[in-house]
């Protein structure tokens, strides 16, 4: 179990979901070092144990965060966050995404982001309940003008709209992967060395959908330059 009010001197947190007694991480859920620092000032770094972290995340705060992997790994391919959320179970913008993030500044580094609705490759036909082209983002960056998100070697993995994006973004050496609309949102962004992969779906793969001016996006567009890819490498399943 975690404690209510952990004693940490430090703005670096430590996260680890092991059920192993000697676990004495200052909490054992991200969503729980989420809640503890929101009303903080500053940045804080939570530092992520290498683990698969099954959880719906959701952060409204004043504090800046850093959600940190471990070093060394290959796009986060050793500490995963991953839920099942879209818009069929959760029929809003902010509550369809597996992780909502608004108010601060947000980085990752080392971690891999995962919404694993999609009808036709999770569920079987009998017990389907989320349909294959829900919108159902990975994450949703929402704190808009004056914000910043930045990621290196982390990956976002999703089907439709696996990443919507606000403010001024930055993707270094990442993994991005999605069918339909799979980039979306009012932001300036730069995509510098990463890759961009088109997965099976309906409606024969669309990449991006930038928002830099539309007025549905005001409340976290700045009318944005839209998005850069550079040294970027794109490509799609051959089933295509």
């Amino acid at each position: 179990s975690t404690p209510a009010e952990p004693s940490i001197s430090s703005n670096t947190i430590t996260i680890n979901n092991s059920t192993n007694k000697d676990n004495n991480a200052d909490f054992h859920s991200i969503q729980a070092a989420l809640d503890y620092v929101k009303d903080k000032e500053g940045t804080y770094t939570l530092s992520l144990a290498p683990s698969k972290y099954y959880e719906l995340l959701h952060y409204n705060g004043k504090a800046n965060i850093v959600l940190q992997g471990p070093k060394d790994n290959n796009r986060g391919d050793n500490c995963v966050i991953e839920y099942i959320n879209c818009n069929d179970l959760n029929g809003s913008q902010n509550t369809r995404v597996s992780f909502f993030f608004i108010g601060a500044d947000l980085t990752l580094e080392n971690v891999t982001l995962i919404n694993s609705a999609d009808g036709e490759k999770v569920y079987s036909s009998a017990t389907k309940y989320a349909s294959g082209n829900a919108q159902a983002e990975t994450i949703f960056f929402k704190s808009g003008k004056g914000h910043k998100l930045v990621a290196y070697n982390s990956s976002f993995k999703g089907h439709q709209d696996t990443m919507q994006i606000s403010g001024k973004c930055w993707f270094y050496n990442c993994y991005i992967e999605g069918d339909v609309d799979y980039i979306c949102g009012g932001a300036t962004a730069l995509f510098d060395n990463c890759k961009i992969h088109t997965i099976p779906q309906y409606n024969g793969g669309i990449i991006v959908a930038a928002a830099a001016a539309d007025t549905g996006y005001k409340s976290t567009a700045e009318y944005a330059n839209g998005y850069v890819f550079r040294n970027c490498k794109i490509t799609g399943d051959s089933t295509f």
